[in-house]
């Protein structure tokens, strides 16, 4: 379809784990690059992975077939990508070093947080997801990461607000 022989195509990406990597990291870097430019260091680090959570979860809402890819993608042996772990690594511990999260194994956090949000990613997409889901969700990771269940629904509700205030500036969507 875009008219390019198969040997060149293989020059670029020499298997198909190659080619998914390269479509996942794109997928990734589109996402992160707007979120890096709305949501600087100076906003509590709670705020920032709340708000980034629920950007993804409105992405997946207003663009289903990226969901899908990403979820069919999140199924392969891949792996994650190496920077969005970088960068939930970084909030979760600028949480720690202010004092919003308490110290945790950062392997196990990072299950549980790209896991229950894989699960919120496909209940939105099977129609399972009722209005106030995602924000319950994130409010119980951050009762999980050391805020009371207060401020965890507080921040998860301001936090959503401002993910849908990103996404009517800079509508977030798939490249």
């Amino acid at each position: 379809a875009a008219d390019v022989s198969r040997g060149t195509f293989y020059n670029y990406f020499p298997t198909m784990e190659d080619l998914l990597r390269a479509v996942r990291r794109k997928l990734t870097d589109a996402l992160m690059t707007v979120l890096d430019a709305h949501l600087p260091p100076s906003i509590p680090a709670s705020s920032r992975l709340a708000t980034r959570l629920h950007s993804h979860y409105a992405l997946v809402s207003h663009d289903p077939a990226w969901g899908w890819v990403v979820m069919r993608l999140d199924a392969t042996r891949l792996g994650r990508t190496p920077a969005m772990e970088e960068s939930f690594d970084r909030m979760f511990q600028d949480g720690v070093e202010a004092g919003e999260f308490r110290q945790a194994d950062p392997a196990a956090i990072r299950s549980l947080t790209f896991g229950a949000s894989r699960m919120v990613q496909r209940d939105i997409l099977m129609g399972l997801a009722t209005p106030d889901h995602q924000e319950r969700v994130v409010a119980l990771l951050l009762v999980t990461f050391g805020l009371t269940p207060e401020d965890a629904e507080r921040i998860s509700h301001e936090s959503a607000l401002r993910a849908a205030q990103i996404q009517e500036q800079v509508p977030l969507r798939a490249v």
